[in-house]
């Protein structure tokens, strides 16, 4: 449902403002269901891309319970009202039935896809059911546009807007709440309050003496961004 809000969100976004993705370590299934409405989706040959799929389940207790001599009496109006209960497990008709829910959530999936990515629902079940690929794999079967990090984003983001190479970057939601003050959050201490630093435990003093520095920066801002370069094959064509 989270990733569903977000998709709407974003897909009215995409109606007034290029939206541009870049996908950093892990873009799983949520994650790439929000990206999925993107006019550009940039990821690295190792980023974990996955999956477009639907899985569901719960924990049964019941043997754990009887163990320990737990007894576990229900109360209800309905017969499946209970189905979701860790102190029993599924019956045949109620796996039938959450075969059938998954299936339409999976349906859901596979539409938001195509739609992004411009491909049949068949097209992007071929590569989805749960399938996890790296970022060149995926490059390959059209989840991803580009490969390229945070840096090329921003830089096909400005000129998706058509901005100046140097305009500057906000970072959004703002963070409310600096890393300095975090760590004196921990330890109880407000901002503005005296404080006697020799008083502390050594572990916070090391701590502060760490983060200390950031809090010379505004907040929210980026001190440095890492930037992807692919390196050319220079291996020779007779090396074994």
């Amino acid at each position: 449902m989270a990733s569903e809000v977000m998709w709407r969100t974003l897909k009215k976004l995409l109606e007034k403002k290029p939206l541009i993705v870049s996908m950093g370590t892990v873009a799983a299934s949520g994650g790439y269901y929000v990206a999925s409405p993107a006019r550009r989706i940039f990821a690295l040959p190792l980023t974990i891309t996955w999956s477009i799929g639907i899985f569901y389940g719960k924990a049964d207790v019941t043997e754990l319970l009887t163990k320990i001599g737990v007894n576990v009496e229900f109360r209800k109006t309905t017969p499946h009202a209970d189905a979701e209960s860790l102190y029993r497990g599924f019956t045949g008709d109620e796996r039938v039935e959450l075969q059938h829910k998954i299936q339409q959530f999976y349906d859901v999936f596979l539409d938001r896809v195509s739609q992004g990515r411009h491909m049949t629902k068949e097209e992007v079940d071929a590569v989805g059911q749960g399938r996890v690929w790296a970022g060149q794999q995926a490059l390959e079967h059209k989840l991803v546009d580009e490969m390229g990090g945070l840096r090329h984003a921003l830089t096909a983001a400005r000129e998706a807007a058509r901005l100046s190479a140097d305009t500057p970057v906000d970072e959004y939601p703002p963070l409310q709440t600096s890393i300095l003050e975090y760590a004196l959050n921990l330890v109880g201490v407000k901002a503005g309050m005296g404080m006697n630093i020799g008083a502390l435990p050594v572990q916070v003093k090391e701590l502060l003496r760490g983060v200390a520095p950031l809090s010379l920066y505004g907040e929210g801002k980026a001190l440095a961004r890492i930037e992807w370069v692919p390196l050319e094959d220079t291996a020779s064509d007779d090396k074994e």
